[in-house]
């Protein structure tokens, strides 16, 4: 069996470690930057979200469940 130590010194542990650390960033930025665009668009255009886009009854808001 493997101790936490003997497994942090493991080439692919390290290699996943610096991986996992590349993309936490870029990530959080675009998760952040949604919901801020979600929130700033329901604060400042909250019609915008009632448009139907492919002229069917389906609108923006729908995938949110706010029909």
């Amino acid at each position: 069996m493997l101790t936490p130590d003997q497994i942090q010194q493991m080439p692919e542990y390290i290699a996943l470690t610096k991986a996992r650390k590349k993309i936490l960033v870029p990530l959080s930025i675009a998760i952040v930057v949604a919901y801020f665009a979600l929130v700033l668009t329901i604060g400042f255009s909250p019609q915008s979200l009632g448009v139907s886009f492919l002229g069917g009854t389906t609108s923006i808001e729908s995938p949110w469940g706010w029909d």
